[in-house]
């Protein structure tokens, strides 16, 4: 979808692809519970000249609440999802997408979990995918257009959303 097309970036953290999808003259939802990274959001949103004003950030804990009500009545071109995981959203996620949109979904799966970068180990077990899971969760109702499960050998970072 082109632009002015609305992006949601579940999980976004300090905000790396909100911002590029913003200097692409997307209109940005950003949702994350670290209200550190999401003020590092803010404050390079503000010195970028991607037009901050198509941004909105929220501090939110989807896995507690849920989604926030306006973002779960808004249909979205693009939903981006990467190096997170919480299985019971991805039904959620469906329906937030509108007909047509882009999943852009990249996370850990049990072959690669070395090279998470997590503060708790613990939660690895939870938050990796088994083989081919993303792929037969999505496949009923998703056109997909680029997959790759497997065991890497390096991870330069951010493999799908550089595609």
């Amino acid at each position: 979808p082109e632009p002015p097309a609305k992006v949601l970036d579940l999980a976004c953290g300090r905000g790396r692809h909100s911002l590029l999808f913003l200097s692409l003259g997307y209109e940005v939802v950003s949702i994350d519970n670290d209200v550190g990274a999401l003020s590092i959001l803010e404050q390079r949103a503000k010195k970028s000249n991607f037009g901050s004003d198509k941004l909105t950030i929220k501090e939110w804990d989807v896995e507690a609440c849920g989604f926030p009500t306006e973002e779960k009545e808004t249909k979205f071109d693009i939903v981006v999802v990467v190096n997170y995981l919480h299985r019971p959203l991805l039904e959620e996620i469906r329906n937030m997408l509108k007909v047509g949109g882009v999943l852009l979904f990249e996370t850990w799966s049990i072959e690669n979990e070395k090279f998470a970068e997590c503060r708790d180990p613990s939660v690895l077990e939870h938050r990796t995918l088994k083989r081919n899971e993303l792929l037969k969760l999505c496949q009923p109702w998703a056109n997909v257009l680029g997959f790759f499960d497997g065991d890497l050998e390096e991870y330069e970072g951010r493999q799908c959303a550089k595609q």
